[in-house]
């Protein structure tokens, strides 16, 4: 009878078995003796009995999880977003978009610092192009390029940020589309760390709905208020509604 109403999601339904069994002789004359003297056609109809009591008296259990899974959106927007240069966006911001997106989720504890795609980190103040404090402790600061990173053009593209990592003695972070080993060398020679688009893949792809939703709104939020590009949002948009029609931006949606 326990395995049933377990069936039955009636997880409520008493189950002890140890003491139950110590506890027979109590009900020997009053309920077990009359049950076995009940004809099949009886016992047969106290089952029912008993099942009909179990199942209006016990609550059956909600699903835990959902009858259709939630939309992984920041995962699917890493994966397929077009990254290449459209009419009135500046090259490189759906990259910095993303990294900003993938920081805040990640790193919920840091406030972070990002400017405008191209913007100068060194007239901002900042070391890379997003950096990440705690009160007044630089704790991370992050360099992004969407491009391919070798051992030939790495000191050009991010040498000037690799050496203000070690003069600054904070944990470095080159993000770029893509990195050969001799790159990956160079910049973990400078106490830094590289991540390519595959390395956040495969992290995010680890990330419960909540923390990539997170990352999504980090990436609205950039490309919306610090990038003030309303026609990046506008195309953000329309990936999101074919890849998730019920997300809640889409209220914004022109």
């Amino acid at each position: 009878m326990v395995d049933l109403f377990l069936a039955l999601k009636r997880p409520g339904y008493p189950n002890a078995y140890v003491y139950n069994t110590g506890q027979w002789q109590k009900y020997q004359d009053t309920l077990l003796l009359p049950a076995f003297k009940l004809s099949e056609a009886g016992r047969l109809r106290l089952c029912e009995k008993l099942i009909d009591y179990g199942l209006f008296r016990f609550t059956k259990s909600r699903p835990v999880g959902r009858e259709k899974a939630r939309v992984r959106l920041f995962e699917e927007i890493v994966k397929a977003y077009p990254r290449s240069r459209q009419k009135g966006e500046r090259s490189g911001c759906i990259l910095q978009g993303i990294s900003a997106g993938y920081m805040k989720a990640d790193r919920p504890h840091l406030y972070l610092i990002v400017d405008k795609t191209r913007s100068g980190s060194a007239k901002q103040f900042r070391i890379g192009d997003i950096d990440g404090y705690v009160g007044l402790d630089l704790e991370v600061t992050v360099e992004v390029k969407d491009m391919a990173l070798t051992g030939a053009n790495t000191l050009g593209e991010v040498g000037g940020f690799l050496l203000k990592v070690v003069e600054n003695r904070v944990m470095g972070v080159v993000i770029v589309a893509a990195a050969d080993e001799e790159a990956i060398d160079i910049v973990r020679s400078h106490t830094a760390v590289t991540l390519t688009l595959a390395d956040i893949l495969d992290a995010v792809s680890r990330w419960d709905w909540r923390k990539q939703e997170a990352a999504v709104q980090g990436l609205i939020h950039f490309l919306a208020h610090v990038e003030q590009n309303p026609d990046a949002v506008s195309r953000l948009l329309a990936f999101i509604r074919d890849a998730d029609p019920s997300h809640e931006s889409l209220l914004h949606l022109e």
